[in-house]
């Protein structure tokens, strides 16, 4: 054999090595179907009604290059929204204990994404791979699989981890202070109507992912998930404020975080943000997070890209003939951001800094595509049934897209740290470094009062300043406990106000008809609660110490 020989023989054998991806067998009790429910009016394959999905039990779990556990998995069920009802559909596995998969943190919920509408295989790789190349925390690591479900082919799946709180995931420190959630367009289903709700500000629709509802002390009392409501609406009401971007809101907001991750939706394209589909654009599988109440808010994880590079006029195919799709965002949330210079010279540093990271995704492409090559044939998408020769198209297609694409995008942002360039006139001296710790800048904010005043405001005599955990104000209840104050027994539509001993603001937030309202995480201290009640005149004052 020659050496030429030897060295294709090398290479031949180095791709199908490599191409081998692990197989996954789920056997169900009684090779149950795992299928949707509907309840009304099926269309054009679309559920009309209320969709059920149920769990399935598993009796039999084999995982390439895992060894059997003593436990096995308990359950399996379909997820998603649109894809849902598709003809291929995307999966989630519930195991009896914390399993770690490909060396990943152990956990319980795994999730099995069937990329229905991308032939590539690729679009949910690259995001989670640029994710982690720029820097955002908790962005999910993945791995193909051949799926089969009671001795059934599926097809190629990508499994991850399932975006919730959990170490390894989006750790959040404090349970009763740091949160997750996501923004949808989707109506919430039975089971998530407890922890939905919108924006008061941009029409923001809020699935509140963590806390889960069964952890806390009563699950049906949808108040204590309150002060995530509480710390989204005193963002977005900030934002809407006269004095825009120059009013404190950037105390509340991490905005290198959403620089970054906007930059990587619409680098994409990707139609499930800022939705392509929906009137006004309203986000779709949008992740925000608070790791604890000293924490700003923070964009991610990255999720949902199998619409990415898809025009409203092809849905669902993409459309690789466009690369001039917008750079900048549509829906007003993000918008708003967009009014800071700040963000837009923090949207520009992100991408010089990390255009070598966008360029290398040709590579990468390349490597997923060696990957699965082997295992496409008989794979059910959006338009058929793909074989190797419509994979390799959309594989170039692709790849040529993305040239054009980062040519583009690169003419609009310009390439100047320091100064206007590019099409967009982004000014990136514009750039002010941010402090990652919202308790720190909170005791900056202007609005300041007397301290030593602890009179009310009107003919309602406030109560005697005391050094107590406990208190009243008025006939409202004051309760400091787990660096938290909890408001009770309030009125309608009462203002509540936070001051420290020094008389600035510290917080401020409405009641909004709940008697019951929780202030996020304080520092220890002393603290000045005024709560002033409805349109009248009463205003009621008091000091509580949060040990």
């Amino acid at each position: 054999m020659t050496i030429k020989s030897i060295l294709v023989a090398t290479a031949c054998l180095s791709v199908l090595s490599f191409a081998a991806i692990p197989e996954m067998k789920i056997t169900t009790k009684d090779n149950k179907d795992v299928l949707t429910v509907c309840s009304g009016m099926e269309m054009m394959g679309m559920c009309m009604g209320t969709t059920t999905k149920s769990y399935f039990n598993i009796t039999n779990f084999q995982l390439t290059g895992h060894s059997t556990r003593n436990s096995k998995p308990d359950s399996i069920k379909v997820r998603g929204n649109s894809t849902a009802n598709a003809a291929k559909k995307p999966y989630k596995i519930k195991f009896g204990e914390k399993v770690s998969l490909f060396n990943k943190e152990p956990a319980k919920s795994w999730v099995l994404l069937a990329n229905f509408y991308d032939a590539t295989f690729a679009l949910n790789s690259m995001a989670f791979e640029l994710g982690k190349r720029l820097g955002l925390e908790f962005t999910p690591t993945s791995q193909h699989v051949d799926l089969h479900i009671n001795n059934q082919y599926k097809g190629i799946y990508q499994l991850t981890e399932q975006i919730q709180s959990n170490k390894g995931r989006v750790d959040i420190r404090e349970k009763h202070n740091g949160w997750l959630v996501e923004f949808d367009y989707h109506d919430p289903e039975q089971d998530e109507r407890l922890s939905y709700f919108k924006t008061s500000k941009y029409d923001l629709g809020t699935f509140i992912k963590a806390p889960e509802l069964d952890e806390m002390e009563n699950p049906r009392d949808s108040t204590q998930l309150r002060f995530v409501k509480t710390d989204l609406n005193n963002l977005v009401n900030k934002m809407a404020e006269n004095g825009f971007p120059n009013n404190g809101y950037r105390d509340l907001i991490d905005l290198e975080s959403f620089a970054k991750y906007v930059l990587i939706q619409l680098v994409m394209d990707n139609s499930d943000f800022n939705s392509k589909f929906q009137d006004g654009g309203l986000p779709g599988s949008n992740y925000a997070y608070k790791i604890d109440d000293c924490e700003k808010i923070k964009a991610g994880p990255l999720w949902d890209f199998d619409l990415a590079v898809v025009t409203k006029s092809s849905h669902p195919r993409h459309d690789y003939s466009k690369d001039n799709e917008t750079i900048t965002p549509t829906h007003a949330f993000y918008k708003k951001l967009w009014e800071d210079d700040v963000f837009k010279a923090k949207y520009k540093k992100a991408w010089i800094e990390n255009k070598n990271h966008f360029q290398a995704m040709s590579n990468f492409i390349d490597s997923i595509s060696n990957a699965v090559r082997g295992s496409v044939n008989n794979n059910t998408w959006n338009s058929g049934t793909l074989n190797t020769s419509t994979f390799d198209s959309e594989i170039a297609n692709l790849k040529s897209w993305w040239t054009k694409r980062l040519n583009w995008v690169g003419q609009q942002i310009g390439s100047q740290l320091n100064g206007k360039d590019g099409q967009l006139g982004i000014d990136g001296s514009k750039d002010i470094a941010q402090s990652s710790n919202a308790c720190n800048t909170r005791s900056s904010s202007s609005n300041n009062i007397s301290s030593s005043s602890n009179k009310s405001s009107s003919s309602s005599s406030a109560t005697t300043p005391i050094l107590l955990s406990q208190t009243t104000i008025g006939n409202i209840h004051a309760q400091a406990k787990n660096n938290a104050i909890v408001l009770e027994n309030l009125p309608n539509n009462a203002k509540i106000e936070v001051y420290n001993l020094q008389g600035k603001h510290i917080y401020s937030t409405n009641s909004e008809n709940s008697q019951i309202l929780r202030i996020p995480v304080l520092t220890k201290g002393m603290y000045i609660i005024r709560v002033r009640l409805g349109n009248s005149t009463s205003t009621y004052q008091n000091r509580i110490y949060l040990y």
